[in-house]
């Protein structure tokens, strides 16, 4: 068995990923951290031991797309590993589990292969971020007090710093690769804005982060942001 747990929504997924490795280790599988260079030896018994209190094994690894793209580089459409993950999917008796941090199942290079449980964002966090341009600031404070209630603000405010570091990309196309949807969307909230007031904005957000962090600020990351809409958009 091979599965994947990713999405853009890091706090549910890793919590996620956490419950499934505590699910196994309660029903007597033996747990064991490997790189993804390692994954080639499952199939070879090199993780092989005798243990009488384990009878069975999941493998735990992590950035297995980055580390798959860079082999897939260098060989052939039919590479070895990707033959080696089939086989790790249709496995019932070796289990392989792969973290992949804010990645969502289209940046995934084994889309196709084994299982993938990706958290998404909520739809309140998208409007939030689609919300934020000039002369808008009613309707993103409205949602902003209302997602508050139910999200926590540090996955808020870190949210939006991610997405304005975006619309500052999108401004002279040097966005990463993703999809011609979104890539369009941010290009477009991006002219919403003019460019000096936008790095401002962002700049402004980055202080109040380090501020806090460093305790030298006594609001909450909530407030702050308040305060900053208030003046900003």
């Amino acid at each position: 068995m091979f599965i994947t747990v990713c999405g853009e929504d890091s706090i549910y997924a890793r919590d996620y990923f956490n419950k499934l490795k505590d699910y196994y280790k309660n029903n007597n599988y033996l747990l064991q951290e490997i790189t993804p260079s390692q994954i080639t030896e499952i199939n070879k018994g090199s993780f092989d031991t005798i243990s009488l209190f384990y009878q069975k094994k999941v493998f735990i690894t992590g950035n297995l797309d980055k580390y798959l793209k860079q082999v897939v580089k260098r060989a052939s459409k039919d590479n070895i590993f990707l033959k080696i993950l089939s086989n790790l999917a249709a496995s019932k008796t070796n289990i392989l589990i792969n973290w992949e941090e804010g990645k969502s199942t289209w940046d995934l290079k084994n889309k196709t292969i084994g299982q993938i449980k990706e958290f998404k964002l909520k739809d309140n966090i998208f409007q939030l971020l689609d919300n934020c341009y000039p002369d808008n600031k009613e309707n993103f404070l409205r949602i902003l007090n209302s997602i508050s209630q139910t999200e926590d603000e540090i996955f808020i405010f870190t949210m939006l710093i991610h997405h304005i570091r975006n619309l500052i990309l999108a401004y002279e196309d040097g966005l990463p690769a993703i999809p011609a949807w979104k890539r369009h969307k941010l290009i477009y909230q991006a002219k919403k804005w003019p460019l000096e007031k936008l790095i401002i904005f962002y700049s402004s957000l980055y202080k109040i982060e380090k501020s806090i962090k460093t305790n030298h600020q006594p609001l909450s990351f909530k407030r702050s942001l308040d305060i900053l809409v208030c003046y900003s958009l």
